[in-house]
């Protein structure tokens, strides 16, 4: 580890073998010391989806509903990427900033859209494919074998979706094209699949129960004010509190990434400033 980081964050190598555990308390505490930084960074993009979401909800506006699924499925790689980038400053000892995590995307921008572009149309064409084979069996008056062919491309989809969840990170700091991340991603999984897995879930589950909490003490509060419009208010509290918590599961992602180059590739802060640097 260079004497600079080890001088900048004594004691703190996020960039090294975690267990489980560790990934989630690290997520956490990253999260709690930068958290206005690494708010603002996730939500700069995220807000007006938001805004337009709320909107369309509101309105039941069928053209801005479907905006909003379009906008999600665009803007969704953005925050990813940023704070990929935000959270390697921080493993350098370096405070995260909306210029370097944005500038790094910008710098990559049609290599980093393509990956993701790349991933997501390939899971997102196995479900709609396994879909309207499995509609087509049931029209035809196969209902078990169109419910299962269901059920198995969903559950390809999913294997493909875990497989290959570290392609976005290894094309923004690797510089790497799409199908070079997503074989990479692969590879790096290959032989931790299932506790990536667990992990992936387990940060999921923690994040999600703790919005769940928060959102029943929420709707609680405002149900005693009846004259307000409690669907609405309940929606747009949703969505902000999914805005605050997301970078938590974000952050536990590019951990676990980290600890899988540093059990197969013997990574250190030292290789990842070269690649910052590159």
């Amino acid at each position: 580890m260079s004497e600079a980081f080890a001088a900048a964050r004594p004691g703190m190598d996020y960039i090294a073998e975690r267990t489980g555990g560790e990934i989630v308390r690290d997520s956490l505490r990253i999260y709690r010391e930068y958290f206005g930084p690494l708010l603002v960074i996730y939500a700069l993009p995220v807000l007006p989806v938001l805004a337009l979401s709320a909107y369309g909800n509101f309105t039941a506006d069928p053209v801005a509903l479907l905006v909003v699924g379009i906008l999600d499925l665009l803007v969704a790689v953005f925050p990813y990427g940023a704070v990929t980038i935000a959270v390697a400053d921080i493993c350098l000892g370096n405070r995260p900033t909306l210029g370097s995590s944005y500038g790094a995307i910008a710098r990559n921008f049609w290599r980093y859209v393509g990956t993701y572009a790349l991933y997501m149309a390939i899971a997102i064409g196995a479900i709609l494919v396994g879909v309207a084979a499995g509609g087509f069996l049931v029209g035809m008056g196969y209902p078990v074998a169109g419910f299962g062919l269901g059920a198995v491309a969903l559950a390809l989809a999913l294997v493909w979706l875990f497989r290959y969840m570290f392609c976005c990170q290894v094309c923004i700091l690797e510089r790497r094209g799409p199908l070079q991340s997503l074989r990479r991603s692969r590879q790096l999984l290959r032989g931790s699949f299932w506790r990536v897995v667990g992990l992936s879930v387990a940060m999921f589950c923690l994040v999600w129960l703790v919005l769940i909490a928060v959102m029943v003490v929420w709707s609680a509060a405002l149900a005693t004010f009846p004259e307000v419009n409690i669907v609405f208010f309940n929606d747009v509290f949703a969505r902000l509190l999914t805005i605050a918590a997301t970078p938590a599961l974000l952050i536990a992602f590019v951990l676990i990434y980290y600890d899988l180059r540093v059990r197969k590739e013997n990574y250190d802060s030292d290789a990842l400033t070269l690649e910052l640097m590159s």
